[in-house]
């Protein structure tokens, strides 16, 4: 189906069947897509500002640019979805697929991500700041270059998370500055209570869980 730049805002559209739709630049805002198939659909610069997508299926979804902010997503399949410069600020993805998945550059500010599966996803130069990862799976995940501040990562799991600092592993706080620096964190295996990079201004830490 051809929505390009369809006027869908309120849209009732939960378990339609959207696969391979081009719905680039669309106004979806408020929309109803719960349970919707929008397989490998293309979203690109979409506006879909507290639209309703749980449980969707967005597996390999083109998302580039769209607008997500306060949107639900919990319990959607987006893996492999590319979600490239898109702005999820606030959105909720608790338990949510997001296995390799491409969020480079996306905003994530203070988005839910609790219990989501970011494995192998790519995270390079996004916006976590203030975002929940708690327990949240990131194996594989890469984020190189992305902004932690604030975030939680409370019972990750983050085995083979990909970045390229160090991490604090200073167990002495609930916040403070950090005194100096280890690797020690990338090579734990298992899940780390929170753990955050070293040039932090303000860090979170709880227990280290082996």
């Amino acid at each position: 189906a051809n929505l390009e730049k369809a006027h869908l805002r309120d849209a009732k559209l939960s378990e339609a069947n959207l696969k391979k739709a081009n719905l680039k630049d669309a106004d979806l805002r408020y929309a109803n897509l719960m349970k919707a198939d929008l397989e490998e659909a293309n979203l690109k610069e979409a506006n879909l500002r507290q639209a309703n997508f749980m449980k969707a299926n967005l597996r390999g979804a083109i998302l580039t640019g769209c607008n997500l902010t306060e949107a639900f997503v919990r319990g959607a399949n987006l893996s492999n979805a590319i979600l490239c410069d898109a702005k999820l600020i606030e959105a909720d993805f608790k338990k949510s697929k997001l296995r390799k998945a491409d969020l480079s550059k996306a905003d994530l500010r203070r988005t839910n991500l609790r219990h989501a599966d970011l494995s192998g996803a790519l995270l390079v130069d996004a916006d976590l700041t203030g975002a929940d990862l708690t327990n949240a799976k990131l194996r594989g995940a890469d984020l190189t270059g992305a902004n932690l501040t604030d975030a939680n990562f409370t019972g990750t799991d983050t085995r083979e998370l990909k970045d390229d600092r160090r991490w604090l592993c200073i167990t002495t706080g609930p916040f403070f500055r950090p005194r100096h620096h280890t690797n020690l964190c990338s090579q734990l295996p298992g899940r780390i209570g929170s753990l955050w990079p070293a040039h932090q201004d303000r860090l979170l830490f709880d227990q280290i869980i082996t």
